[in-house]
């Protein structure tokens, strides 16, 4: 009897770089551990279902878990016992596991890069940044 593949809610947009980046490790990590099935709400744009409730088709998906960016609905869409992993954005108080980036240690590779590259090229891409930006 073939296994049925795991289904999963993504509750994130794709509008920014960063959520981008959730979605490409989210699809690697699922390649390399089997079969997933994903489900995403769409964007408010392509919504013919705008009045029925969120919560009614998260329930009607019967997934086997949720990963999401923090929301407005987060605490009822967790009340629905479907496991859950959350990246927040504004509170690290979740009522679920959460994932995030080491701001702290980014800052420090950034800077450790740049401290690094010598003058001339570090003041030939800032002078490329205000050309761009018209500064």
């Amino acid at each position: 009897m073939p296994i049925r593949p795991l289904r999963i809610i993504l509750l994130i947009n794709t509008d920014r770089g960063f959520e981008r980046g959730i979605m490409r490790g989210i699809t690697r990590y699922a390649h390399i551990q089997g079969t997933w099935e994903f489900y995403r709400y769409s964007p408010f744009y392509r919504r013919p279902w705008e009045g029925e409730n969120i919560l009614v088709r998260i329930k009607r998906w019967r997934a086997d878990g949720i990963i999401m960016r923090e929301n407005k609905l987060m605490k009822e869409i967790l009340k629905l016992g479907i496991p859950a992993i959350v990246s927040p954005y504004l509170s690290l108080d979740m009522d679920a596991p959460v994932v995030m980036a080491n701001d702290e240690q980014i800052g420090i590779k950034g800077a450790e890069y740049f401290l690094n590259t010598p003058i001339e090229n570090l003041v030939a891409m800032i002078n490329a940044i205000h050309k761009f930006n018209g500064t």
